[in-house]
């Protein structure tokens, strides 16, 4: 650990070697910890090639570890909030899969046309269904 003014700071391991007693250093800020740049006139573009990679080591799994839950832990849901219309406009979906739905009630209204007058007005029904699903979901608001 590497400390700043009393501000623990993130120094990349290779740079060790490259600390003084006085020193010139460039940080940037991040979330966590500041990083520092530039240190003594060496700068991490100056070193990206010639960083060994870290070998790769496999996590040991270790043989007693568990998670449990604490008794004093109590979560409740107060409240699920509604979806608002700029949400649902980013969510929704498409709308391909009620086009399609649309488009087979036309192609039912027209096969009923030439269909036999028995079964007209149950291809008009079903047609019709079609529709007024296919337009309640393509036009609905958000729920």
């Amino acid at each position: 650990r590497y400390y700043l003014d009393a501000e623990e700071v993130h120094l990349p391991p290779f740079w060790e070697p490259y600390i003084t007693a006085d020193n010139h250093v460039e940080v940037i800020r991040t979330q966590t910890l500041p990083l520092v740049i530039s240190l003594n006139g060496h700068s991490l573009k100056d070193h990206i090639h010639d960083r060994p990679q870290p070998p790769v080591v496999a996590a040991t799994p270790t043989k007693n570890a568990s998670i449990r839950k604490e008794e004093s832990e109590h979560v409740e849901l107060v409240n699920i909030r509604k979806e608002t219309p700029e949400e649902h406009a980013l969510n929704r979906p498409n709308g391909i899969r009620e086009a399609v739905i649309i488009s087979a009630a036309l192609l039912l209204l027209f096969f009923s046309l030439i269909s036999p007058v028995l079964v007209i007005p149950w291809m008009i029904f079903v047609a019709v269904l079609m529709i007024a699903w296919g337009c309640w979901n393509l036009f609905r608001r958000p729920a």
